[in-house]
């Protein structure tokens, strides 16, 4: 009875109209993904034809247009005939699953008959007929009689074999296949029945045909549909390189992990794939080809699993290893059933492995060809020659996936190579020269996997600079008529592997597209010149407009210069142009572009035609140059050319002073008219424009990178205990900032009066007497001297010169002093790199020159002097109460009503209630001390004092305190950073804000170059506080935590300044609300995050009960008033906020609400929606102020 119920079970089960319903789904999911790449590919060639009607409309050439798009339709006839390949393995693999089925409804109703005929005749069955078969059965129970279930072919797959030669436990045990034929189809009631054995293979096949040519985890998704079926813990694939003869560990494109490669003899894994044979190990760490290295990073590089047992089962496709699929087990044992259905399964994934293989390098294909049409149409459509060259470079690597692209065309006139890329200057080649050269020279096309074992070799012209040459191809560009007028060249691809034939075949199409736009854009250039010559002087005014806003975007002054002069030679057909610079402080005019010279020409400011006209500010149009007694004529002695006319004129800034002058020499077909200088002189308005944002954008990076060196500095000063490295190191960063090709650095010795060298490079140590030299003058008066001619100076030693060899000859030297002003030694810096030193050069030294002064003083303390202050625990009113720690932790806290040492007392308590004291081993009396010195550091102003310094750290506690989502993504150690930060962020205020500095040309504004000049000052003076023995509270932590403080503390400090606000928020934005991005796991991210804290709490007056923030409100107007009348007493134009004439406070207050807080905080409450006290109190404000304002403000 028994045998009949499972002979009704599965012949219900494998029912042929089931099965036939289940494959024809299959079909048309099928059918729908051909369908959909079909509609892909018809895109892509509606795309193409598109394209290729764009460049016919503009070439008007469609005989050439046919040949530029073959490559194209030869390449979509291919993908046709590949989809057409697609639809003929899906029916062969309808087909082959077809037979399977007709194969097994045969074999059931060939059950249903012999049952029949055994319960005629009753014949009892044997026990051991009904027990359960062992899929694969030991070596002692192997028999020869049986049947085999065969599997067919499949075309895509390969063939689905039967049993394969397996090992288990790492003991190699080959199975003969035979022992598969003794599994009898009679037999399917084990724990993998027939019937389970095949829908687990159908469910798998499913699931597999379903992937998607868009997924980009197919090949995981087929191992862990293979662990499903087994029931693993974890499912591993490792996709096998022949060529490489390595393994690759494929992992989820959703995770972090990336894919490992290791050879392929690595591990237990290795071995497998070595022998080729299906693996089981009870026992993995007892195994002596285990190696968790590479057998267990299923976690992670550094996490281990740690596996109860093992399956390795290698995969195959058309006979060929694919890769080896992994499974784990954490708390059981693989048993030979799950080996066995491994078995069937093997050949069905490797084909899905190998088919997904196949698909991306289709899609890759296709990427390519939608990247070369996205090329020619960049190369056609660019006319300019100055751009056109690096337009081809740039799409030429990407196209080919190269690292760099060189670009060479013959100069006919004198059969050289003249190179044309962007980063280097114009070079000239034999035509011999390389491999290069022999493209060139021979038309022939390159390909070359090894260059340096090819004769013909040169790196001079074969690689670019810098930059070794592994591989290199190299294609002739032609003419029509097939002579070579150029040579492009790649170099290397970025997957370092030998460029292929298609590279090849793709960089041919490419260069056919390279040789019409060369001549295009050589056709257009002589068409514009002919157009310039015609044109009318409104249409010039026109073109002069047209250059002015392309000048706009350019920021590197010196390609903006260069850009600006042939702008300017070009509008009014000069043969020569020069462009000199005002050097204020030598007095003199400094060439940035003279034509026909390569040396750097100085002129004084009353000397020749340029000093004249610098001088005066008058413009001279010259006729005769040689008439002129004012025309130096020794530059033309020297040069051998001839000066005929001049034109030159002065360029003006905005306060209409002389910055520099533009020159034009030798006017083409007679003399410069009136014309010429109305276009010269509106031309050199728009220079001033250009010059000064050139300037103020390398100003922000010479600042920024001024920070960051005195960041450096800072944590070296926290971290180096050892006095010389940290003066050298303090040093380089001086001579970097300063732009000085050397520096150096003595120490005074009193007793024996001699200067001795700490840092002196080029050299080894120094012992000058304190009489001698630069230094010594400097250590004897203390005096700060500039040289600009250092052997023109009496007091100028060359002793040092003499012994190395080394030409001094501009110097900057300055004295270190002490604190008291005692003088300990001189630092000194050594040749100016570009022109001499200046007084920006001699502030920024002192700043690092103070740094070494108490560097050194600090160091040389032996013994750490006695705390300069009493115990924390004398003095019960500096010990935090409850009451205080209530206080801090309102909303209505007001600083204004405390005493300042009341302030003291509740920064330690806000310290206490998040336990940063305890947490990073802070000694209680440096504590103590730190937050005294930094109150004694804040000046008595009305507003910035340490009053408000407390108010901003307490609103900074609350965001980070009752704000859930801040809490949960600052780090411990970004909340003790933040907090700092709050308390120090307007140390040292004057009471005068960052545009006055400006305006007024402060110390402080020339020290910090006008950019965040308060800010960086407060930076300064939080690190010089910081460094004191006394108050040093960073001494337990390590040198990461150390300098991630530093990073975060500096920049929410910087981010106070108010210039910088909607950049912040700007930013803010991007992450947290358009990108989504924001990632708490990244220091960049929570550093901005502390930024927009401290930001917000600087100007958190307005979300205070309304008496207490109308009391803020009054005292910043005093303050303000205070500058105003500072302004208006010196001449300066008073600033619109601080001029008690006009101010209306509720107005003032109302606008800087609307304006700057509602948008700040309306993102801030986004971010973290706990802090709702924020838009209640917001909204109330708002609301009072209009009612002040309507009532009128007394």
């Amino acid at each position: 009875m028994d045998t009949q119920r499972n002979v009704a079970r599965i012949s219900s089960l494998f029912s042929t109209e089931e099965r036939t319903r289940e494959l024809e789904s299959i079909i048309a999911l099928k059918s729908r993904q051909i369908s959909r790449l079909q509609k892909e590919v018809k895109s892509l060639l509606r795309i193409q034809q598109q394209q290729a009607n764009t460049i016919e409309n503009s070439f008007h050439d469609s005989r050439e247009l046919e040949d530029r798009l073959h490559t194209y339709e030869t390449r979509a006839k291919s993908d046709e005939r590949a989809i057409k390949s697609l639809q003929e393995k899906l029916a062969e693999v309808t087909s082959s699953y077809q037979r399977i089925l007709a194969s097994y409804t045969n074999s059931v109703e060939e059950k249903r008959s012999s049952t029949a005929s055994a319960t005629k005749k009753a014949v009892p069955t044997p026990k051991a007929a009904v027990k359960k078969l062992e899929p694969v059965p030991s070596k002692d129970k192997l028999t020869n009689s049986g049947t085999t279930i065969v599997l067919p072919t499949s075309p895509l797959m390969g063939p689905l074999s039967p049993l394969r030669p397996s090992s288990s436990d790492g003991i190699v045990s080959p199975v003969a296949v035979a022992s598969a034929r003794a599994a009898s189809q009679d037999d399917f009631r084990g724990t993998f029945s027939g019937r389970a054995t095949l829908d687990s293979i159908i469910q798998f096949v499913r699931i597999c045909s379903i992937m998607t040519e868009k997924h980009t985890d197919n090949e995981v998704t087929v191992a862990n549909e293979a662990g499903r079926l087994i029931g693993a813990h974890v499912s591993t694939l490792f996709i096998y390189n022949r060529e490489k003869d390595e393994l690759e560990m494929k992992v989820k494109s959703s995770t972090r992990g990336k894919p490992t490669k290791f050879p392929a003899n690595c591990g237990l894994v290795g071995h497998v794939t070595k022998n080729d044979v299906i693996t089981r190990v009870s026992l993995p760490k007892e195994n002596p080809h285990y190696d968790s290295r590479w057998d267990d990073r299923n976690g992670g590089p550094n996490i281990r699993i740690n596996p109860t047992s093992l399956l390795y089962v290698p995969i195959h496709s058309n006979h060929e290893l694919v890769g080896v699929l992994q499974f784990m087990h954490l708390n059981r044992q693989f048993s030979e059933d799950d080996e066995t259905l491994m078995h069937l399964m093997e050949d069905i994934a490797g084909g899905f492995v190998r088919n997904h293989q196949l698909t991306e390098r289709f899609r890759n294909d296709r990427l390519r060809d939608v990247q070369l049409i996205e090329a020619c149409k960049l190369i056609s459509g660019e006319l300019d020659i100055s751009e056109l060259a690096s337009t081809i470079v740039y799409n030429a690597t990407i196209v080919c996936g190269a690292e760099e692209c060189r670009l060479y065309l013959i100069d006919v006139n004198t059969k050289e190579l003249v190179s044309v890329n962007q980063d280097t200057a114009e070079c000239r080649y034999a035509m011999s020269q390389g491999i290069v050269g022999f493209v060139a020279t021979t038309g022939q096309q390159v390909n070359i996997t090894d260059v340096k074992s090819d004769s013909r070799f040169d790196p001079v012209v074969d690689q670019a600079p810098g930059k070794p040459a592994a591989s290199l191809m190299c294609l002739p560009i032609k003419n029509e008529n097939e002579e070579t007028l150029g040579v492009i060249s790649l170099i290397n691809r970025k997957d370092n592997l030998p460029f292929s034939p298609f590279d090849v075949s793709t960089l041919s199409s490419l260069v056919q597209h390279i040789y019409t736009a060369l001549s295009n854009a050589e056709l257009f250039h002589k068409t514009l010149l002919g157009f310039n010559a015609a044109l009318s002087t409104q249409q010039k005014y026109q073109v002069l407009l047209e250059v002015a806003e392309s000048l706009t975007s350019q920021l590197d002054e010196n390609k903006l210069i260069q850009f600006i002069m042939r702008r300017a030679r070009e509008l009014v057909n000069a043969e020569r142009c020069s462009l000199f610079l005002m050097d204020e402080d030598h007095n003199e005019l400094r060439s940035k572009v003279a034509e026909g010279t390569d040396e750097e020409i100085r002129v004084p400011m009353n000397m020749g035609i340029a000093g004249h006209v610098a001088a005066t500010g008058s413009t001279l149009n010259i006729i005769e140059a040689y008439d002129d007694p004012r025309f130096n004529i020794e530059v033309d002695k020297r040069t051998g050319y001839k000066t005929r006319n001049i034109l030159c004129m002065p360029i003006y800034n905005d306060e209409d002073k002389v910055i520099g002058v533009t020159q034009l020499i030798n006017k083409f077909n007679g003399r410069f008219s009136q014309e010429d200088e109305e276009i010269l002189k509106a031309f050199s308005i728009f220079c001033n424009i250009t010059l000064r944002n050139a300037k103020l954008y390398k100003q922000a990076i010479q600042s920024q990178y001024k920070t960051q060196a005195l960041l450096d500095v800072t944590m070296a000063i926290s971290s180096e205990k050892s006095m010389q490295p940290l003066l050298k190191s303090i040093m380089k960063h001086a001579r970097r900032c300063v732009k000085a090709d050397r520096a150096s650095l003595f120490l005074l010795d009193p007793f024996n009066g001699e200067l001795r060298s700490q840092v002196a490079e080029g050299v080894e140590e120094i012992i000058i007497p304190v009489t001698d030299g630069i230094v010594g003058h400097v250590a004897s008066t203390g005096e700060e001297v500039i040289l600009t001619d250092a052997y023109g100076d009496e007091r100028f030693s060359p002793l040092v010169d003499e012994m190395t060899g080394y030409k001094t000859k501009s110097v900057l030297c300055l004295p270190l002093r002490t604190d008291d002003g005692k003088i300990i030694g001189v630092t000194q810096m050594i040749n100016k790199r570009e022109g001499f030193f200046s007084q920006e050069d001699k502030a920024l030294l002192k700043a690092f020159a103070t740094f070494a002064s108490r560097s050194v003083a600090q160091v040389l303390q032996s013994v750490p002097k006695p705390l300069k202050m009493a115990s924390i625990s004398d003095d019960p009113r500096f010990i935090p109460t409850e009451a205080d720690k209530k206080a801090v932790l309102s909303w209505s806290f007001d600083a204004l009503s405390y005493t300042r040492e009341d302030l003291i007392r509740l920064v330690l308590a806000m310290f206490d209630i998040f336990g940063i004291t305890k947490g990073f081993n802070i000694p209680p009396d440096r504590l103590f001390n730190l937050i005294v010195a930094i109150s004694k550091a804040y000046r008595d102003v009305p507003y910035h004092n340490f009053w408000h310094a407390v108010d901003v750290t307490q609103v900074v506690f609350l965001f980070m305190w009752y704000g859930s989502t801040i809490r949960m993504t600052l780090s411990s150690l970004d909340i003790f950073a933040t907090l700092v930060a709050a308390l120090c962020h307007d140390i040292d205020h004057g009471g005068l804000n960052n545009a006055f500095h400006v305006k007024a040309q402060t110390p402080l504004a020339l020290l910090y170059k006008d950019t965040s000049v308060l800010e960086t000052h407060h930076c300064s003076r939080t690190i010089s506080i910081l460094s004191e023995v006394d108050n040093d509270i960073l001494s337990e932590l390590s040198e990461e935590q150390v300098a991630s403080l530093w990073k975060t503390l500096i920049s929410a400090i910087l981010s106070t300044d108010m210039s910088l606000h909607f950049h912040l928020v700007k930013e803010f934005e991007n992450i947290v609300q358009v990108e989504r991005s924001f990632d708490a796991s990244k220091q960049e991210h929570r550093k901005l995050l502390a930024d927009m804290v401290l930001k917000c709490a600087d100007i958190s007056n307005v979300i205070k009960p309304f008496p207490i923030a109308k009391k803020w409100a009054e005292i910043i107007c005093q303050e303000f008033f205070a500058q105003g009348d500072m302004e208006r007493e010196r001449g300066i134009a008073v600033s619109p906020l601080m001029n008690r004439q006009t101010v209306v406070i509720p107005q003032m207050q109302l606008g800087f609400i609307n304006s700057i807080c509602v948008p700040i905080f309306s993102l801030f409450s986004v971010f973290d929606n706990s802090l709702t006290p924020i838009q209640t109190n917001l909204k109330k404000n708002v609301e009072e102020w209009n009612k002040v304002l309507q009532q009128g403000y007394q």
